[in-house]
């Protein structure tokens, strides 16, 4: 039994490992298609958007590689995007507290959306699909309540540095994200926490019964992915100067796809950061490119629904090539 699990293993990181590298060749084809349209595509500020646009995927798509390794979801992202990017501008328009502390007091706030789905998901035994779906309209209806679906700004200027700084030339907003890939990854690959979420997601029952904290852990990728959620909508909020009531709406498709297409399975087990990474690139690439090219939001629309059909028919092939259920 353990030659054929260290086979099987070896064939999954084979497979994978190959996608990883179909990925980053669409990447290139598609990009270079791009530029050979429209030759703007390679301009500083194109690609400094670019790269922006990819970060804020990529930066809760960490988290939900983790949900999604461990064999759940979630649907609430894109309204605990909004609902910390409300709270942190309250705290600075109307309290006056300094940005540091509101972003602070932000995160928390996400934090507990993630762990009310945790708790709920893990202890209670709801489907996590149920469970963050009411979340997502909970979320999205207290920031509703609280603005009456007006913006909320002015915000200090020192905070808008969070989203349109640069360091060393490189946007904030992409140095975190790298930073947190960096962690995010190490914790994935070398600790027992990360070789747990993956056996959590490829054999609950076994995982518990061979001694892992399975509550803790399952409850954990919540907590983070929303933490991670808030994280990316106060950056957006500071790029913005204003937080918005739509923020978020739509992300929680576009963060799981990018995640799919990544080599992430919905069914659990499979995936990795840096597959992550590559699939919130190609979305990004395929996104700006309609816009440069000019393509309807209509038709883009069509696109992106195409690609998510995509990117789960993916998810289902690749099961089957590595024989797993």
């Amino acid at each position: 039994m353990a030659i054929t699990s260290v086979a099987n293993k070896t064939k999954k990181n084979k497979t994978m490992a190959g996608e990883e590298i179909g990925i980053f060749v669409s990447v290139l084809v598609i990009s270079l298609i791009v530029i050979l349209v429209n030759p703007k595509f390679l301009t500083p500020l194109n690609l400094q958007n670019l790269s922006e646009n990819i970060s804020y995927v990529m930066i809760i798509g960490i988290g939900m590689t983790g949900v999604m390794i461990s064999g759940g979801l979630d649907l609430s992202i894109g309204s605990v995007m909004a609902f910390a990017s409300c709270i942190s501008a309250l705290m600075m328009s109307s309290a006056g507290i300094p940005p540091f502390f509101a972003v602070i007091i932000g995160l928390a706030a996400s934090s507990l959306f993630g762990l009310i789905n945790g708790l709920l998901i893990v202890q209670v035994g709801i489907p996590s699909f149920i469970v963050t779906l009411g979340s997502m309209q909970i979320a999205r209806g207290i920031v509703q309540a609280i603005t009456k679906g007006r913006p909320i700004y002015p915000l200090p200027e020192s905070f808008s540095f969070l989203g349109t700084g640069l360091i060393a030339g490189i946007p904030c907003s992409v140095i975190i994200m790298i930073v947190l890939a960096l962690i995010f990854n190490f914790l994935y690959k070398n600790t027992p926490y990360g070789r747990g979420i993956y056996a959590i997601g490829g054999n609950f029952e076994a995982a518990r019964l061979a001694g892992l904290s399975v509550r803790k852990i399952s409850m954990s990728v919540y907590i983070i992915t929303s933490l991670l959620a808030g994280l990316s909508g106060i950056i957006m909020t500071s790029k913005m100067s204003s937080a918005q009531v739509s923020l978020g709406t739509g992300w929680e498709f576009k963060v799981i796809t990018a995640v799919i297409i990544g080599g992430t399975s919905m069914m659990g087990g499979l995936g990795t950061i840096l597959g992550t990474l590559l699939g919130a690139i190609l979305m990004g690439v395929i996104q700006n490119g309609m816009i440069l090219l000019r393509i309807s939001i209509y038709w883009q629309n069509i696109v992106i629904g195409l690609i998510i059909i995509f990117a789960v028919t993916l998810d289902v092939v690749r099961r089957k090539k590595m024989g797993v259920a």
